[in-house]
């Protein structure tokens, strides 16, 4: 299905081919080129994409529909706008939506799709007019938006053709075309300022964090949106009260929907008409002007790597680094050499890695999004009253809280085999070591120290400022029961070494039965825990035993030895 899109898209784009030659454009070339890049965009995994732990790059053959149904599923969940009851505050509120969520699409492949500098390594070097050159360039990015902007605005025109009429729907198009180029404007804006303060390399490290941050922005859109629309009263709310509202640029797109939908001689409507216009066009030529130039100087830094200088500066950096607490904790909860160069290895590893921060870091979004969703249903079925007086049934929602948190850990602890570069730990097999468990336990211990933590210092501070002491016993034996679940999947997937195995070798079947193995354990330690939460003297004599079990699994996985291992 994907290469029969592909082919339609390409004889969509070379209908006006007549007119194409008039500028001087070669069709065979262009057809030939805009063709590769469509292939190769169908094969490249976007920055969504890259998120999901069991995915392999080679696997992705049909990204441009996954992206397509990505879009068109986010245009869905923008339709909780038209709750509104007022035309200015619905439209306002939708196309607010599209600008933050088209920015984020842009923004995780831009500079690998929109401007690629790679062309003028490729392409440049061959016998092709300046014109055909250009073209290819400019039907691309016409074509890489629209698999955007189409499958995203359809839900809103199909609804606004219901609710608003059809010449409604057809005043709804002009409008995403202004607000789509507007957006592209504000990309490059965001893009040659992040260009200006940092660095190359540092500027690869800051898009990776924008696609953590996109993935974290889409789950949270699914669980909160639909629920903070349907709160009592906020459809009745009128945006226009507020004056500060001029400056929020979607709302000139909303002025201008209404005023073309209704022809109303408001003179607010008809300068949002003006702006709405004005401000693209202005755009356009700023980054035809200025801004095209300074990017395409910037992302050949990017894709020719940082210079010299710069990679001598990084160099020293590293060589130079001060330990920092890392050092510390390493100390604290290693016993050997071995074990604290893994954890310190590890440590930094799991900071620098894009591939490894990818796979796991948005998992602590997804944390977020799941504690503001309990905490709002809490608010939502009690009062704060009760919450602080102790009066609520706190024990689903804080156990909740505790044995999902646990899944970042586990979710860290499965991809620490894995590795884009696992041909560098060939420095593992030169070490004198008797037993590379040492290595394993050092490495599971950083993940620990490093993804649990923190969560539970913060759900430990959170939980007794708010509701007191007496939830210290149950918040410690969650905990420990957590470190030891962990240990013993450790144990169990562990028999690798840290970062040396090729992510195809990750089987997606086995990570399915470990995930029901997982849900199953933490269930049968979560409903126990449910039924003594208020029997202390036992909550303490099981966390006790529940440490000393954790004690012997990592004591267990010291004791691995080479031929354990599986290569």
């Amino acid at each position: 299905m994907s290469k029969h899109l592909t082919k339609f898209i390409l004889w969509f784009v070379l209908l006006p081919a007549s007119l194409y030659k008039k500028f001087g454009v070669e069709i065979p070339k262009l057809k030939s080129i805009l063709n590769a890049k469509l292939l190769m965009d169908d094969r490249r995994v976007n920055g969504l994409y890259k998120t999901k732990s069991g995915q392999h790059d080679h696997n992705v053959s049909s990204a441009t529909l996954i992206t397509m149904f990505i879009s068109l599923i986010m245009g869905a969940v923008f339709l909780t706008a038209f709750t509104f009851e007022k035309d200015l505050t619905c439209f306002t509120v939708y196309f607010s939506f599209v600008i933050i969520i088209l920015s984020l699409f842009l923004i995780t492949d831009f500079t690998q799709v929109l401007i690629d500098v790679k062309d003028n390594y490729i392409i440049l070097p061959k016998p092709i007019r300046a014109n055909t050159f250009i073209a290819t360039r400019l039907l691309h990015i016409f074509i890489h938006v629209s698999k955007i902007v189409i499958p995203m605005s359809l839900p809103a025109l199909i609804m606004i053709g219901i609710t608003r009429s059809v010449w409604g729907a057809f005043s709804f198009i002009p409008i995403m075309i202004l607000l789509t180029t507007f957006t592209l404007f504000l990309v490059n804006a965001i893009y040659l300022f992040i260009l200006k303060i940092f660095s190359p390399e540092k500027f690869k490290s800051i898009i990776t964090s924008v696609q953590i941050v996109f993935a974290i922005v889409i789950y949270g859109s699914f669980q909160l949106m639909p629920r903070m629309m349907n709160e009592s009263g906020l459809n009745e709310a009128d945006i226009t009260d507020y004056t500060f509202i001029w400056l929020i640029p979607s709302y000139w797109f909303a002025g201008a929907w209404k005023f073309i939908y209704s022809f109303t001689p408001d003179m607010n409507l008809m300068i949002c008409a003006l702006l709405s216009v004005a401000v693209p066009i202005v755009s356009i030529w700023l980054v035809i002007k200025y801004f095209a130039p300074a990017f395409q100087n910037k992302l050949t830094l990017i894709s020719s790597g940082s210079s010299s200088k710069q990679i001598k500066a990084d160099t020293q950096d590293i060589t130079n680094i001060h330990p920092g607490y890392s050092l510390l904790l390493a100390k604290i909860f290693t016993q050997n050499v071995a074990e604290r160069g893994a954890f310190l290895f590890t440590w930094k590893m799991t900071t620098r890695s894009r591939d490894f921060k990818m796979k796991v870091y948005p998992q602590f979004g997804y944390l977020i999004v799941i504690i503001a969703l309990m905490f709002y249903r809490s608010v939502s079925h009690h009062s704060i009253n009760a919450l602080l007086d102790g009066t609520a049934d706190i024990r689903i929602p804080l156990l909740t809280l505790i044995y999902l948190s646990s899944f970042i850990l586990l979710g860290a602890i499965t991809q620490l085999p894995y590795s884009e570069n696992f041909n560098a730990s060939w420095l593992f097999h030169t070490s004198p070591l008797k037993n590379p468990g040492q290595i394993i336990s050092g490495s599971i211990k950083a993940t620990i120290v490093k993804f649990c933590l923190p969560i539970i210092l913060f759900v430990m501070l959170a939980s007794i400022s708010v509701i007191g002491t007496q939830l210290i016993p149950n918040l410690l034996f969650g905990f420990v029961n957590t470190m030891l679940i962990s240990s013993i999947i450790g144990r169990i997937m562990m028999n690798k070494l840290p970062f040396s195995s090729p992510r195809k070798n990750m089987s997606e079947g086995q990570n399915t039965a470990k995930g029901f193995f997982m849900l199953f354990v933490f269930g049968a330690c979560a409903i126990p825990h449910y039924f003594l939460f208020n029997f202390n003297w036992v909550i303490s004599i099981f966390t006790i035993i529940s440490a000393g079990g954790t004690h012997m699994v990592l004591q267990s996985i010291k004791n691995i030895s080479w031929s354990e291992l599986k290569e």
